[in-house]
């Protein structure tokens, strides 16, 4: 489900794909099916009246938001995980309860505010396994480290795109609101650690080791049991269904298996830089100007935008390349004197091992260099308080827009731009708008599905009919109309989706179809009615619900609006080759 003009992403399944997707999620049809007493599976691409085609998974549950309470609902599932696609043909796919039978909610909710009596709401969220590699990596990262990044990221920096009076509440720093998150694995299976330590691992980064995926994942997400995590996955769609009868003996795995399955992930190494970068890298000069226009050029100019000192980074990632003693330059490869758009504020480029106490492979993992493009930390995401409280995530938006690269009208199925759900099982103490920092490690090979619920998709099988779409701005334009038929278009959606839209009192490009403000027609779909209308998904920059709702990254999203579309593309060649 890759881009169709860009053979050089992933066509078949590995470890290091992501969990692919062809629309977005109609949970109208994939939550409850009366007529099974289960959901459906998202296996139609058809997500305008058909569930859409997804292999991300739905959790759910009840959040209580004045005491941060999560329940998981453990009579109708286990950890608060949907299982659509069961292994024998008499079962059928687990389904959400409906409020009217959930016991936390007593069975009534307030029709505006979905607070029940108890103080609880319901809350769904999508989840798309992300690309394993350098996971190894990832958990042998200093914890200290970690703790470093989290309080650089509130001293000032410098820019040369700054203009003054921009989000003057941040002072002289970039409104980077990162932080740790900490936890302990006795919570993911048993015999886990009961200290409470960093973490670092998975979507709000509440892992501080791989084990905790390797069983939770396999128990959680797929239904096997073992020692370490014996009780079976209820399914009470299938209490009593003839023929649903599980066989298998228990437990399902050996031990051997997720300590076997830990080495494989630790192991994956991120893929080889694209040619250009390379080309760059190697160079005598990284930094020295190339002809205007030229790959080069353009992949050395999105870099420096991005924030990276090029010098420094080619030390760190070409063997031979650093000096005796060191280069006195950044660590992490942030050119520090001019930060440009900031990516790298959060998007560290480079990140240094420690010691892993691994059974396998440690010289490939201890006291490395690591292109991780992730400072390991969980940052607020904007959040559009209408579908944060909703029962089910927003239905599907058809919306028709116009690619200018084709010139042709799609009706596009709209990238939510909320980056906010209170699913949190186990979580840390991570709330419902925080999610780590997204590793950009093998981005410009593996590609799309982006982002935690792999909402930015591009698929041969809807890109000429429903393709995701959202809005864009630059220099020149607000909220133009982007429609995602490319890898170049997934890449700049998922920069924009960093933060809510242009505010709306801004000179919109109103006569282009499909762009503006993409509020739904009518300011409501399904049970989610935006009470302000534009203003609740574009919010003016001097608003109080601006600071409250846009993103972490609003400051350096301004900056990106500020580029030409040429200095844009310039960003989007860079990270193609990573």
């Amino acid at each position: 489900m890759n881009d169709h003009t860009s053979r050089s992403l992933l066509t078949t399944s590995s470890i290091v794909s992501r969990a692919s997707r062809s629309s977005t999620t109609n949970l109208l049809f994939t939550s409850f099916n009366p007529l099974t007493g289960g959901g459906r599976a998202p296996d139609h691409p058809d997500a305008l009246t058909n569930t859409g085609k997804t292999a991300a998974f739905t959790l759910f549950g009840d959040f209580n938001p004045m005491t941060n309470a999560f329940n998981a609902l453990g009579a109708f599932s286990s950890g608060g995980v949907q299982r659509v696609r069961p292994a024998l043909a008499a079962c059928v796919p687990d389904r959400i309860p409906l409020i009217a039978e959930d016991p936390v909610l007593g069975g009534v909710v307030d029709p505006v505010t979905f607070l029940s009596a108890s103080g609880f709401r319901r809350t769904t969220g999508e989840r798309g396994a992300p690309p394993y590699i350098g996971r190894g990596l990832m958990e042998a990262v200093f914890d200290g480290d970690i703790l470093a990044n989290e309080a650089a990221q509130h001293t000032s920096i410098s820019s040369s795109l700054d203009v003054p009076g921009d989000f003057p509440e941040c002072g002289l720093t970039d409104c980077l609101n990162g932080r740790h998150n900490q936890n302990t694995s006795n919570q993911a299976f048993i015999g886990g650690h009961t200290d409470v330590r960093v973490g670092r691992l998975g979507l709000r980064a509440a892992g501080p080791t791989l084990m905790q995926f390797m069983i939770g994942g396999s128990q959680g997400e797929l239904a096997f049991t073992s020692s370490l995590r014996p009780e079976e996955p209820i399914s009470i769609a299938n209490v009593g269904r003839a023929g649903c009868v599980n066989t298998a003996p228990e437990p399902n795995l050996p031990d051997s298996t997720p300590v076997s399955l830990r080495t494989l992930l630790r192991l994956v190494a991120p893929p080889e830089f694209g040619q250009t970068l390379l080309h760059v890298l190697n160079s005598a000069h990284p930094d020295a100007p190339r002809p205007v226009g030229s790959p080069e050029e353009r992949v050395q100019r999105g870099a420096k935008l991005f924030g990276i000192d090029l010098v420094a980074f080619a030390n760190r990632m070409i063997p031979g390349r650093m000096p005796a003693g060191g280069d006195g330059r950044d660590s992490h490869a942030i050119n520090q004197a001019d930060r440009k758009l900031n990516c790298a504020g959060c998007h560290l480029p480079v990140v240094a091992t420690g010691q892993l106490p691994a059974d396998a492979g440690t010289e490939h993992l201890n006291n490395v260099w690591v292109p991780l493009f992730s400072d390991l930390l969980i940052h607020p995401g904007p959040d559009i308080e209408a579908e944060r409280i909703a029962p089910i995530s927003r239905p599907p938006v058809p919306i028709l827009r116009e690619d200018e690269a084709s010139e042709r009208t799609f009706t596009t199925l709209d990238l939510a731009r909320s980056m906010s759900d209170d699913v949190l099982p186990n979580q840390g103490v991570a709330t419902g708008r925080e999610w780590r920092t997204s590793p950009l490690m093998g981005l410009g090979k593996i590609g799309p599905p982006f982002f935690h619920d792999a909402r930015i998709f591009l698929s041969d099988e809807t890109v000429f009919t429903t393709p995701a779409g959202t809005v864009y701005s630059d220099s020149d334009s607000t909220n133009s109309p982007l429609v995602v038929r490319t890898l170049d278009d997934a890449i700049q959606a998922a920069v924009e989706l960093h933060d809510l839209p242009a505010p709306a009192d801004a000179p919109n490009q109103s006569s282009e179809l499909g762009g503006g403000c993409p509020v739904p027609p009518g300011n409501s779909i399904g049970d989610i009615v935006y009470a302000n209308g534009a203003q609740d998904i574009c919010p003016s920059y001097d608003s109080a619900a601006s600071q409250q709702n846009r993103g972490d990254a609003r400051k350096v999203v301004r900056r990106w609006h500020r580029l030409s579309e040429d200095d844009q593309k310039a960003v989007v060649e860079f990270l193609k080759q990573l």
